[in-house]
């Protein structure tokens, strides 16, 4: 009896060292490559992955095209109700105040063959802002999933017509790197702009 008790402790040991090692260690979606952090940005300096996503028009976009100017980076889509739903209402309000917008906007599809349409819930959602943001969208589903994980977002396709996603922000500075994430971002309350001062401007 004593040898069974015993290797079951040291079968349940080695499972909890198992399992803090792939969430704290192989994590594939955990931010990783960090040179420094505050409460609500982690600095990144990592190299954007490569992509090709078309706008509305059909018009190619590449890793090349965020070169030379700064971007926000979003993954969303259109008939989210979660995270995103959130995260886009706020985004807008962001973008247009003081210290952030000079960043232009990029949106991400992750259901591009139903935000392709423009009556679409994500042309909807964002016909009224100030700030025109650009509407990118890779050419199938799986490529959209695919490359958000590349940005080291976690995905999951729920349904159909559901997606859960972790909800980043990245911020690029135009030199073909991720400058910064922000996570959590449609929970943070705080103003973007000073999140990005403190993160990238060391004010």
């Amino acid at each position: 009896m004593k040898p069974f008790f015993l290797l079951s402790k040291i079968f349940a040991g080695l499972s909890v060292l198992v399992c803090f090692y792939l969430v704290l260690i192989a994590n594939p979606f955990r931010i990783r490559d960090s040179s420094g952090a505050d409460a609500h940005g982690i600095v990144t300096d990592r190299e954007i992955p490569e992509f090709r996503l078309y706008d509305f028009g059909n018009f190619l976009f590449t890793k090349s095209s965020l070169i030379g100017k700064p971007y926000l980076i979003y993954f969303v889509y259109g008939n989210c109700k979660s995270v995103c739903s959130v995260g886009i209402s706020k985004l807008e309000n962001y973008a247009s105040r003081r210290g952030v917008s000079g960043y232009d906007l990029a949106l991400i599809s992750l259901n591009p063959e139903k935000d392709r349409k423009e009556g679409s819930n994500l042309f909807k959602s964002v016909s009224r802002w100030k700030k025109a943001p650009l509407l990118l969208f890779p050419e199938s589903r799986s490529e959209a999933e695919r490359l958000a994980r590349s940005f080291r977002l976690s995905v999951v396709s729920k349904s159909e017509e559901e997606i859960l996603h972790s909800d980043y922000l990245f911020v690029t500075e135009g030199n073909g790197k991720i400058a910064a994430v922000i996570p959590d971002f449609s929970g943070t309350k705080q103003d973007l702009s000073s999140v990005l001062t403190r993160t990238f401007r060391g004010n």
